[in-house]
């Protein structure tokens, strides 16, 4: 590749919609920053990407993330065709919450539900999570053929 060349660089869309009462209330002012994944660094697991808040609506800008382009994984041997980030949820009355493994596809606007739990109201946590912390992961997925017929 010559030095005028830029190297090819698919990319995918990421909206974070906030809620509470399981989703019938948007919930504003929530921060959400997103990290590159890293299985080895826990909780946050890499580097911040983002960081971005809630709007009255709940629902965050949408930011333009990488994500391979589809055609590099049409053959076998190929990387997965997404990428993955991790996010942490915080705001102030809610236990944070993290996502981990958040697939991004080239191409596709994604949206990341967000249910924030609210603490009790003495503020403090209970002893089912004491540390106010929930963590949610997200598996890979099957991408290959689905089972045949019989």
């Amino acid at each position: 590749m010559n030095e005028t060349q830029t190297p090819p660089a698919g990319g995918g869309n990421l909206v974070f919609f906030v809620t509470t009462a399981r989703g019938a209330i948007p919930l504003g002012g929530a921060r959400i920053s997103l990290y590159n994944y890293i299985k080895e660094d826990m909780p946050h697991r890499g580097d911040v990407q983002f960081s971005v808040v809630s709007g009255d609506d709940g629902k965050t800008r949408m930011l333009k993330l990488f994500a391979p382009q589809k055609d590099e994984s049409l053959s076998p041997g190929t990387p997965l065709p997404y990428a993955t980030y991790n996010a942490e949820v915080e705001l102030e009355g809610y236990y944070t919450q993290y996502f981990v493994g958040v697939q991004v596809f080239d191409g596709v606007t994604s949206v990341q539900s967000i249910n924030l739990v609210p603490l009790p109201e003495n503020g403090r946590t209970n002893s089912v999570t004491p540390d106010g912390e929930q963590f949610f992961e997200t598996g890979p997925n099957d991408l290959g053929p689905g089972e045949e017929e019989a």
